[in-house]
């Protein structure tokens, strides 16, 4: 998890869940088939203050090499807006997930 900020003000929170990410390749119904599964990441996104409070999406396979680059360097790309990033610990991470997200603690 993340404090994200603009300049010197913290303006919300970046939660990154992995995902596994396939693609419907054919079938309906019960009779689906899919593609194998691939690396993805699930964000969620706590902006108070802005004009979206709260969003979530998902970062596809093919984009996740490039957002990883970015998280790297503490940068956020989001709505032509361009955000640092302050990485937070284990500690910090799993209570503000509990706390602003609702996750399920885990031990």
């Amino acid at each position: 998890m993340a404090r994200i900020c603009d300049g010197p003000v913290e303006i919300g929170l970046l939660l990154v869940v992995p995902e596994v990410y396939s693609e419907q390749t054919g079938g309906a119904l019960w009779w689906r088939r899919w593609s194998a599964g691939r690396h993805a990441a699930m964000l969620y996104l706590v902006l108070p203050g802005s004009e979206i409070s709260f969003t979530d999406t998902i970062v596809i396979p093919d984009d996740l090499p490039e957002e990883l680059d970015d998280w790297d360097l503490g940068r956020l790309r989001f709505v032509g807006e361009i955000y640092h990033l302050r990485w937070l610990d284990e500690y910090e991470s799993r209570r503000l997930a509990v706390e602003k997200f609702g996750m399920a603690a885990q031990s």
